[in-house]
C-alpha cells in the first residue's frame, strides 16, 4: 500500500518499503521524492532517485537493481543532497 490513503508526510519522515523495486502514484494524494536502494555486500547504496513524483499519475517507477524503496516528502532529496552511489546508514 505504501502511502496510498495517507494525507502526507512531515519533513524528516519517510516510509521504508522492503522488498520493493517499483512504485506507482495512482491513488496518491500528494507528490513524493523516492530513493531506490540496493544492498552491496554489507552496505545500503542509493541506486536511483526520483524527485517530486506527481500524485494521481499512472506512471510506473522502476529500478531493477533496487531491493528497498524509501518514500519521502518532496524536497527531501535536494535538501539532503542524496545522490546515486551514496552509502546509507540506517538507524
Amino acid at each position: 500500500m505504501g502511502l496510498m490513503g495517507s494525507r502526507g508526510l512531515n519533513l524528516g519522515e519517510g516510509l521504508w518499503i522492503r522488498p520493493c523495486n517499483s512504485i506507482h502514484m495512482w491513488f496518491m494524494r500528494f507528490p513524493i521524492d523516492v530513493i531506490f536502494v540496493t544492498k552491496k555486500e554489507k552496505n545500503w547504496m542509493v541506486s536511483s532517485v526520483r524527485r517530486a513524483l506527481p500524485a494521481w499519475k499512472l506512471l510506473p517507477v522502476l529500478d531493477m537493481n533496487a531491493q528497498v524503496t524509501i518514500e519521502l516528502p518532496v524536497g527531501s532529496i535536494d535538501q539532503s543532497a542524496v545522490q546515486v552511489g551514496d552509502e546509507l546508514c540506517i538507524s
